[in-house]
């Protein structure tokens, strides 16, 4: 009995397990089935083959969407990344790719465009203001041409109210005088960040001034000099004001950029240019943020999550490397093969495809010695005709296309806003140069060009004293084929010259040590760097080098030689004291530039041009002139796509 009540509960047990295993079948999806008849082979008779179901398909995985990466190959690497100190072509791509603004030249480069801040500073704006203010003699003020100095008998000041030349005064001793104060406001964007995700405020721009002070005078001297203070207004807005009289055309200048307090306060002021963290791994606000720094290698960049214009899909690209220091040896063909999207510069033979953007990076000039410090040394070139003579000997287009380089026709580019097309120089003319010479003096007694002419009347010379006079050179290959051209053109209208070649830092030393800016020499080549601007100080009377207090600047002045002219002087400081919007300011510096070309103490010669390359493909990064602009960074896009 006992065992037959094991057997039947056995029997319900095994029966409940049946039921339960057909209930878990019957809930479990199938793929459908198709039941197919197949011959067996036995007459009127088939079998039911059973069919093995399709595997279930695998869904293929989403592709990763790769990162979209920009090439870029500089011909060396920066030596450091720190904002103030970093001046160099390399370093300033890298920087503008870290950094976005704060402000920009537009793309015809006659404007500062504001980046981080709310609108440029004007008199329409309110942004801008000139406040009277009372000062007293021996109080440090700006005069009329721009200079710094201490309110004195004598010195030429713009009084309150009075923005341009016009309206001068000459002080004559009172106790106090009313003087504009230049006032500017700037309002950074809301909800500005750093890089880390940290507010960028008002404050950090104010702690940009203070690093800045505190590197002085290495770091923008001629500002520094002439701010009276820099100050937080709230959050968001400083102010910053000048000395009394100071003003010019660049608002955008007197802002100080960003330094990120929170992150650099721990490092001395002093210290931040050596430092690795302010150096090789700066914090900025722009689209981009460094990743590594591989020496020797390249520079790679990350998309900044925090950029202020995110929400816009900016920036295109999820990463930049800077190659570097690979340019010197490949041509620029070989440079793209090797995946170069971006060369800057480029070296050899260009692509036959692609974008091509050519930039003045210099100005080649032959500088005349028209006023020795030594008033007892006679100069041939204090003749201003002398000097027009010589200029119509020298072939510039020869020199040009010897120096491999393009002919300049003034200390700005032809395609330049401020070039003048009136201002005319000399054209080869060796026939009028002859009957100039004669007429100033020098006479060819022997009717032989190939002899030096003799002094026949010339001012301070001896008669029958030869014209032979020296040429200071580098001994730059560039410069020793241009100083080769110019020596021929001259000796065939009978001035001989002599090729003094020197080390550039020697010849170009500040005097009175230097031969040029010591001024004791005939005739110098050098290069000047291009400016945006026509550099017209160049040849103000007060930048002729010389002892103190005789000479404003001391033996720092930039005039070797030794040029003056009263109409010039007015002319260059109403430009560069011109407020912005002034619409004498283009006036005023086309004058000043036809006055050079009249006067001669200087004989543009040839631009050096920098060429850099891109792919067909990146738009947006040409500015006017078909230059190749670095702080478009942000907006450049693969527009093949």
């Amino acid at each position: 009995m006992t065992n037959f009540k094991i057997n039947i509960a056995l029997a319900l047990i095994f029966g409940l397990f049946l039921i339960s295993a057909c209930n878990l079948k019957s809930d479990t999806p199938v793929p459908s089935q198709t039941s197919s008849v197949e011959p067996t082979g036995d007459a009127g008779t088939s079998l039911q083959t059973p069919v093995i179901p399709e595997p279930t398909p695998t869904l293929a995985p989403t592709p990763t969407a790769q990162p979209r990466e920009l090439t870029v190959c500089l011909g060396n690497e920066p030596t450091s990344l720190f904002p103030y100190t970093s001046h160099e072509r390399a370093a300033q791509a890298v920087l503008s790719a870290i950094y976005d603004g704060p402000f920009e030249p537009d793309e015809n480069l006659n404007n500062s465009v504001p980046k981080i801040v709310e609108q440029s500073p004007s008199l329409d704006n309110g942004g801008m203001r000139l406040e009277a203010v009372s000062v007293r003699r021996g109080e440090s003020i700006v005069d009329s041409s721009g200079a710094l100095v201490s309110l004195s008998e004598g010195v030429v000041y713009r009084p309150a109210g009075c923005t341009q030349r016009s309206c001068e005064l000459v002080y004559a001793g009172e106790d106090a005088v009313q003087m504009n104060q230049w006032v500017l406001t700037y309002t950074l964007l809301p909800g500005m960040t750093w890089s880390d995700g940290a507010p960028l405020t008002s404050d950090d721009s104010l702690y940009g001034y203070e690093v800045a002070q505190a590197l002085f005078p290495a770091v923008k001297a001629e500002l520094l000099s002439r701010t009276a203070s820099y100050t937080v207004i709230d959050e968001r807005s400083v102010e910053w004001k000048g000395l009394p009289g100071y003003q010019d055309g660049d608002a955008a200048a007197k802002f100080f950029a960003p330094l990120p307090r929170h992150a650099w306060e721990s490092i001395a002021m002093q210290d931040l240019p050596a430092s690795e963290t302010a150096s090789r791994s700066p914090i900025g606000w722009g689209a981009y943020v460094m990743s590594e720094w591989l020496p020797g290698e390249q520079i790679v960049l990350q998309r900044n999550a925090n950029f202020f214009q995110a929400s816009a899909g900016k920036p295109y690209y999820d990463r930049m490397a800077f190659r570097f220091g690979s340019n010197t040896g490949q041509t620029a063909v070989e440079l793209r093969a090797a995946g170069c999207e971006v060369i800057d510069p480029a070296m050899g033979e260009l692509p036959v495809e692609g974008q091509v953007f050519r930039q003045p990076a210099s100005w080649t000039l032959l500088l005349f010695g028209m006023q020795p410090a030594d008033e007892s040394r006679p100069s041939p070139f204090a003749n201003p005709a002398v000097r027009q003579a010589a200029a119509l000997c020298i072939d510039r287009a020869a020199v040009a296309q010897a120096a491999g380089a393009e002919l300049a026709e003034a200390y700005v580019p032809a395609a330049s806003l401020y070039f003048d097309p009136q201002a005319v120089l000399p054209a080869y003319d060796p026939a009028a140069a002859g009957l100039l010479l004669t007429n100033a003096g020098w006479v060819d007694a022997d009717n032989d060009p190939a002899t030096p002419r003799t002094a026949q009347g010339a001012a301070g010379f001896a008669l029958e004293a030869s014209f032979v006079v020296s040429l200071y050179v580098s001994p730059d290959p560039t410069l020793q084929a241009a100083a080769s051209i110019i020596q021929q053109g001259l000796a065939g209208c009978g001035i001989q010259v002599g090729l003094e070649t020197l080390p550039a830092e020697e010849y170009l030393a500040a005097g009175p040590s230097g031969p040029v800016f010591g001024r004791a020499f005939d005739l110098a080549l050098f290069a000047w760097q291009a400016t945006e601007t026509p550099p017209c100080r160049l040849m103000l009377s007060s930048e002729i080098p010389g002892d103190y207090p005789a000479y404003a600047k001391g033996w720092s002045g930039a005039n070797a030689a030794g040029y003056t002219n009263a109409e010039y002087d007015r002319a260059c400081s109403s430009a560069l004291t011109g407020l912005p919007g002034d619409s004498t300011v283009l006036q005023d510096y086309a004058q000043a530039q036809r006055l050079l070309a009249e006067d001669l103490p200087l004989l543009p010669l040839y631009w050096q041009v920098r060429i850099s390359t891109a792919t067909a493909e990146l738009c947006n990064l040409t500015a006017a002139d078909g230059r190749l602009a670095w702080w478009y960074i942000d907006e450049v896009i693969d527009c093949s796509k």
